[in-house]
């Protein structure tokens, strides 16, 4: 049915997102990672991977592998979820494409430095594109539920969201 907001399709992405955020739950580190932050120095970075022990190293690794998975899931599903509630369809990819390449970036960067340990610089800036990933990410977000909300209302399924 094409007035669905989710088709099948769309809900077994979700379901595969959900999947991998478990996944970085159970096998990621059981402590704060970079990629949880809003914002760090390359100083408080540093010192994060210093007081992380081996084991803990590996696992951050592991989750930051699965997050590559959980990354591309949800910045397809906001893609799809934004072409649903926005007219301009370049924009909708844009806006649901930017967080998803700036957590790429994130990510990959991280990668590489669990294994390449001497390579910290990069911690310097890391944490302008971690602040750019979640702030778009919540730029995109509002604008997905506002303009979803506003669909509903508009095609008179408001009744719904009222109480009975």
């Amino acid at each position: 049915m094409q007035d669905r907001f989710w088709d099948r399709e769309q809900k077994a992405l979700l379901g595969l997102m959900l999947l991998f955020l478990l996944g970085i739950i159970i096998l990621g580190p059981q402590q704060t990672t970079l990629d949880a932050k809003l914002y760090y120095t390359g100083d408080e970075a540093r010192a994060l991977l210093q007081g992380m022990g081996d084991a803990t190293l590996h696992r951050y690794f592991i989750g930051e592998l699965i997050d590559l998975c959980f990354l591309s899931t949800y910045t397809a599903a906001l893609i799809v979820a934004l072409h649903k509630v926005l007219k301009n369809k370049a924009i909708a990819t844009i806006l649901g494409a930017v967080p998803g390449l700036f957590d790429l970036i994130e990510t990959s960067t991280i990668l590489y430095v669990l294994k390449h340990p001497e390579v910290q610089s990069v911690f310097d800036w890391l944490g302008v594109v971690t602040f750019l990933k979640w702030t778009i990410g919540m730029v995109a977000l509002v604008i997905l539920i506002l303009r979803g909300v506003r669909k509903v209302s508009l095609k008179g399924g408001y009744h719904l969201l009222e109480k009975k």
